[in-house]
């Protein structure tokens, strides 16, 4: 029988190998991340959009007017790779919108600040995980924003000025509103973090079998019609008909690019499609999206029946919000299933691991597996994207080195299985 005191050298031996994953690349990504806050090169594809409209002209353009007026602004400008000059849905945009008055530094300086409060809430909440009571809380939370701060998925947000930390706060948000029997509010925030980035929408399905499943989904509504709204006022009906027609040709500018690494459909694509960034095995679109459906189908199927057992394992009349599990495989799937899922992406997984650690620290006879899966994934996706960079090689990178790439895919696959593995059985009836 494992006990909590033969788990200590497994978890010596984690944080170990955690560490030797987290200095892999040098301090590269903490000096990239210092230099990239106070200019972000993914920031300005919403933010000249955002100022276009400000003015009076059209919000969407095209890559040589977009990085003109970016130089102009004082921001970096956008790599060419025959994506369009806009990546991220209207809503996006809309909320970027009132810091065109502060300039393009002063918009990053917001950035960074609203990039620092998700840190703080996310790890607020992970370190609540473990500690509930908020006065011995306060002071154990500092270690864990430090950790985060430092962790390679966060700092390369910092560095592009992205919307994953924003998001990995909302569903955690979501997470505490859900625990709390705020069902509405639940679906609103999962609703408001799909509508910045398409895919944590899908976190929406963790909730759907539990009570209160009709309130998240009147949350969630209401809130996609409210932004959409507001986001058509601002930015104007154009720029939702620009996105939509430059989603298609956005995913494939970019989906083989190498900091794509959590995507399922990135390592489909290097193999089978290839672009700028990769060199196939074979060019075959039919094959790569039948790759994609042979892995994404199973990882469905096998998050429905995680769902599914965990509604009958606990009755609808014991528990209010959603099963860690549930969450878990959902989050995982909202990482892995999109077209383009950069490493930063990883910062979504966070409050689901520590969820998992504490399921599993609560029964560790019974969660071996889970366990060594859970701490695997830990390490793996800490491993920073530049030394996978230096793993795969120049780019374009070969089909067999540019696996290498999908090392946080994987990551995030042994996340998904430490949340299948070891899961209780269902309660007799009666239990």
């Amino acid at each position: 029988m494992l006990s909590r005191a033969s788990l200590r050298p497994l978890l010596i031996g984690g944080a170990l190998a955690t560490c030797l994953a987290w200095g892999s690349a040098g301090l590269a990504p903490l000096t990239e991340a210092v230099a990239g806050c106070l200019a972000p090169s993914d920031l300005p594809t919403d933010f000249v959009p955002a100022a276009r409209r400000a003015r009076g002209a059209r919000a969407g353009t095209d890559v040589v007017t977009g990085n003109a007026e970016a130089l102009a602004a004082g921001a970096p400008a956008f790599v060419a790779v025959g994506a369009p000059y806009r990546a991220h849905p209207p809503p996006a945009v809309t909320m970027v919108r009132p810091l065109v008055a502060l300039g393009f530094r002063g918009a990053a300086l917001a950035w960074l600040a609203l990039s620092l409060g998700s840190i703080a809430v996310l790890a607020w909440i992970v370190t609540g995980v473990f500690v509930p009571e908020p006065r011995r809380r306060f002071p154990r939370v500092w270690p864990t924003f430090a950790a985060l701060l430092l962790w390679p998925p966060v700092l390369h947000n910092l560095e592009k000025g992205q919307w994953s930390l924003p998001i990995a706060a909302l569903l955690a948000l979501a997470w505490v509103a859900s625990r709390r029997g705020a069902q509405g509010r639940t679906g609103a925030l999962i609703a408001a973090a799909g509508c910045f980035k398409i895919t944590p929408a899908v976190v929406l399905v963790a909730f759907l079998a539990r009570p209160g499943r009709w309130r998240a989904l009147a949350g969630a509504a209401a809130a996609t019609v409210g932004l959409v709204i507001a986001s058509l006022a601002v930015m104007g009906p154009a720029y939702w008909g620009d996105f939509l027609d430059a989603s298609r040709e956005n995913a494939a500018g970019w989906q083989t690019a190498p900091a794509n690494t959590m995507s399922l459909w990135g390592l489909a694509s290097r193999l089978l499609i290839g672009g700028a960034f990769a060199r196939p095995v074979l060019v075959s679109p039919v094959m790569a999206r039948g790759l994609w459906l042979l892995g994404a189908l199973p990882l469905v199927g096998l998050a429905a029946t995680v769902t599914w057992r965990e509604a009958q394992r606990l009755p609808s009349d014991r528990v209010a919000g959603v099963p860690p599990r549930v969450f878990a495989v959902w989050s995982a799937l909202a990482a892995m299933l999109g077209p383009l899922s950069w490493t930063h992406t990883a910062t979504w997984l966070v409050l689901p691991g520590a969820l998992l650690l504490r399921e599993i620290g609560q029964t560790p006879s019974r969660s071996v597996p889970g366990g060594l899966a859970l701490l695997a994934a830990l390490v793996l996706l800490t491993i920073p994207r530049l030394a996978l960079f230096a793993l795969a090689g120049p780019l374009p990178v070969g089909p067999g080195r540019g696996l290498f790439l999908g090392v946080h895919l994987l990551g995030a696959l042994l996340l998904f299985a430490a949340a299948c593995l070891g899961a209780p059985r269902p309660l007799r009836a009666g239990a």
